[in-house]
């Protein structure tokens, strides 16, 4: 059962009660000057805790950003440590005094890092919540393992506190799992996940069927002139952020799409003038939906699963479906064979939107 006076601390606050409580135990048994006349294991210890501490201390706010430990590897998850401790030993029958003798005994133990690297290229808000819930995880995992380790050094452990940090990391656990099952891509039809996301993007204006028309058109001269070249991220991102019609996959992260519009602007410029098969972005841009997803495997994936009619057809009626790995002739020839029949397609999943909020 949870001590009450823990009941109105944060995570991280617990945790640190725990922490500081066995952690002074702990030194009284590994402290480098406990350890004098014993220069090698002395500074063994001295090491070990330079590597422990700021991984205790990260402990209480998992955003912290520790050294990583000199006794961990670059792609390793976890700190193995070393530690020298006197260990009693009861008085052998031969010795006359009643004191006890010690010898020095040697104490491996390995401690989980967490990892507190956050996404840079703005990841969708699920994906953040998920790494939060990593972190504290992995934090209530290092109190546990501390404990282990307070323990193959002589302190002992209180039975209630054992259990509930068992049962924290269980917790823990579970709203993990919980987090990634609701992370994970629904293995609907992606017609059908594609209908609901639309829908909900012009909930707000069905009927209006002819308003598309008047949405910006980004085709013009003068709107690439200020867009071409290098292209700003700010202006592709905020070409990302006025599309209501533009979807991405759970693996394409909104730095890789920001990049693939810049891409796209790029094409559009160089085609200024051109009769043949220009790339023509101002014709589908905000006009139709588009969904775009991070490999050309996923792509073919994607419009087998759910298509009859084969991989090189639409995997869903009124939208177009695009990966990044797509080259300019390929985007070209796709728009040529079916941003005519999307059109129409999505004109009519329109006028139906329309007609059913009437009713």
């Amino acid at each position: 059962m949870r001590a009450p006076q823990l009941l109105k601390q944060s995570a991280g606050e617990i945790r640190q009660v725990y922490l500081q409580q066995y952690l002074k135990l702990f030194l009284r048994r590994v402290h480098p000057d406990l350890f004098q006349h014993h220069p090698k294991e002395q500074l063994q210890n001295s090491n070990s805790l330079q590597d422990l501490l700021p991984l205790v201390h990260a402990v209480k706010d998992p955003s912290l950003n520790p050294a990583r430990p000199s006794t961990s590897k670059a792609d390793s998850n976890t700190a193995k440590l070393l530690f020298y401790y006197r260990e009693k030993m009861a008085p052998s029958a031969t010795d006359s005094s009643k004191s006890t003798s010690a010898e020095l005994v040697a104490v491996e133990h390995t401690l989980p890092l967490i990892n507190t690297k956050i996404s840079t290229d703005q990841e969708s808000s699920g994906n953040v919540k998920a790494e939060a819930l990593e972190r504290e995880l992995k934090s209530w995992e290092m109190v546990q393992s501390f404990l282990g380790l307070c323990q193959k050094v002589g302190v002992p452990i209180k039975g209630s506190d054992q259990e509930e940090i068992d049962r924290l990391v269980q917790e823990s656990k579970e709203a993990t799992k919980k987090s990634h099952a609701r992370g994970r891509v629904p293995q609907k039809p992606l017609g059908e996940i594609f209908q609901e996301e639309l829908q909900n993007s012009f909930s707000g204006s069905a009927g209006h069927v002819g308003a598309r028309s008047t949405l910006d058109d980004i085709s013009t001269q003068a709107n690439l002139g200020k867009m071409a070249g290098s292209v700003p991220v700010l202006d592709a991102q905020s070409m990302i952020r006025s599309n209501p019609l533009l979807f991405k996959s759970p693996d394409m992260s909104k730095a890789k799409l920001s990049k693939l519009v810049r891409r796209w602007i790029h094409w559009q410029e160089e085609d200024l003038g051109e009769s043949q098969k220009p790339f023509r972005l101002g014709h589908w841009w905000r006009k139709v939906p588009v969904m775009v997803l991070a490999t050309a495997h996923e792509r073919k994936e994607v419009l087998a699963r759910s298509t009859s009619q084969g991989p090189n057809e639409p995997s869903a009626k009124g939208m177009l479906i695009v990966d990044q790995e797509m080259s300019k002739q390929e985007m070209v020839d796709y728009l040529e064979t079916h941003l005519d029949s999307v059109q129409a397609h999505y004109k009519d999943l329109l006028l139906r939107a329309a007609s059913s909020s009437r009713h």
